[in-house]
């Protein structure tokens, strides 16, 4: 018997196996899409050498990229579907934010057109399962039926069929075509996820005219139809915050929503119940396409914050807004937030590199702007903008201490407030937004007039 030092019996001891885990650190970064470029050649690492089609930036993104495209109608490249055959002009699966620049008015993912429908050469916009696919118009895509054998994915969703991990936001999806999910459908039954979003004009053959097993948050779904089925608007989905109008079944009668249960939203089918309503959402001007709310609007401040996605809304007002002027901040229901205004503020820049970022040598800024067509002026010398001031286009590189200001113009449209970073070549990249006067707060805190936080303030 084994003893120690102290003559005592030693108890034996056995080994556990041993415990192994491997941690692979990956560079987050940003790939860039270009419509006017040549061919996909490029490594798509810049602007300077972006890939020409979508799917080439998204084939060589990985989880928690950010694929940005800038100003085009992508109507080349694409995938097909997994473990289908119908082809998508962008296939996503894996973990990544493909963000349009500018917005749905310049930034466009066209299918084959409808009347490609049920043939060889039909094309749907977008299949994603996973990720996030911001800002785009989707139009024109098709998908099959008879050609589609048994498999949904070919049949459903001619402009986008998106997955249960997946989320289509900030996009509008007009004049596409499926045999189920005219718009936008789920996978094999389950809801994929939309907000801040509009869908008009689509087409299905059979159910759900907008939306098909989906789950729709702050979203317009207004003239979609189905030919030989019910549902216009939405068939088994889900309705939070939104409105559903005007959209008609096979028999032309109107029919926004069958067998989807709905909260805080607005559709001619609705119990009053559950905070929804049933009235004539009243639109700034439906035949013309301006699906905005009116002042008298009863779906002005009848949303619920808690279902409000954490996002502008399309116009890139921010969401929760007191529109009825009661004091309470509320979210409408719908794709547009009710502005006090009689036209909505252009939405403010956002700069990129946020706040902490240190560099030495150069910088590359880049600015966007939520607001649809709205062009960026800025100035280096902290300067205020106007419309005479540097026109955005490409990134700006910096190589010392700069005070970068911007601000955004569109025409029938109040301008934006300014966005301010300063730089600091070699240290830190710091930033404070700011909207012309600025309220101190007990505490030391500076609360921006956009109710945005700032610690520093350069003015």
């Amino acid at each position: 018997m084994l003893k120690n030092l102290f003559g005592q019996a030693l108890t034996s001891m056995t080994n556990s196996a041993v415990a192994v885990a491997t941690y692979t650190k990956t560079e987050v970064r940003n790939l860039y899409v270009d419509a006017g470029r040549p061919n996909d050649n490029g490594d798509g690492l810049s602007w300077g050498t972006a890939k020409r089609t979508i799917q080439a930036g998204v084939d060589v993104a990985v989880d928690g990229d950010t694929v940005l495209v800038t100003n085009g109608i992508y109507n080349v490249g694409g995938a097909m579907t997994p473990s289908g055959m119908l082809p998508n002009r962008v296939v996503i699966t894996n973990n990544i934010v493909v963000r349009s620049v500018n917005g749905v008015s310049v930034t466009i993912i066209q299918g084959s057109g409808t009347n490609a429908y049920d043939t060889a050469n039909a094309m749907r916009c977008v299949y994603m399962t996973k990720g996030v696919l911001d800002g785009f118009t989707l139009r024109d895509g098709a998908t099959v039926y008879s050609l589609g054998g048994s498999s949904a994915v070919n049949k459903e969703g001619g402009g986008a069929c998106i997955g249960s991990l997946a989320w289509l936001q900030n996009c509008v999806i007009s004049n596409c075509i499926a045999s189920n999910g005219g718009g936008v459908s789920g996978i094999a039954n389950n809801h994929g996820y939309i907000r801040n979003s509009l869908l008009v004009g689509n087409l299905a053959t059979g159910y759900g005219g907008g939306a098909y097993y989906a789950s729709v948050y702050n979203t317009t779904l207004v003239g979609n139809r189905c030919s030989g089925g019910y549902g216009g608007g939405v068939w088994f989905g889900s309705l939070f915050n939104s409105i559903a109008w005007g959209n008609v079944n096979m028999n032309g009668e109107t029919d926004d929503t069958q067998g989807s249960d709905a909260n805080y939203s607005c559709a001619a089918s609705l119990l009053s119940m559950n905070g929804c309503i049933n009235v004539p959402p009243r639109f700034v001007d439906e035949a013309n396409g301006n699906y905005r709310l009116r002042s008298d609007s009863p779906c002005v401040d009848k949303g619920n914050n808690t279902y409000a996605p954490e996002l502008p809304d399309m116009d890139g007002n921010a969401r929760c807004r007191d529109g009825d002027g009661n004091g309470v901040a509320i979210a409408d229901m719908g794709a547009y937030e009710y502005g006090s205004t009689s036209g909505a503020a252009v939405a403010t820049p956002m700069i990129a590199p946020g706040d902490g970022t240190s560099f030495a040598g150069s910088l590359a800024v880049e600015i966007s702007c939520a607001t649809a067509g709205a062009e960026i002026r800025y100035t280096l010398d902290g300067s205020e903008p106007t419309t005479n001031s540097a026109l955005y286009g490409v990134t700006i590189p910096l190589v010392a201490t700069t005070t970068v200001k911007a601000k955004a113009f569109k025409v029938g449209q109040p301008d934006s407030f300014s966005e301010l970073h300063k730089t600091v070549g070699g240290y830190s990249y710091v930033h404070s937004c700011f909207r012309h006067s600025i309220h101190e707060l007990a505490g030391g805190d500076h609360r921006l007039c956009d109710d945005r936080l700032g610690n520093s303030i350069y003015a």
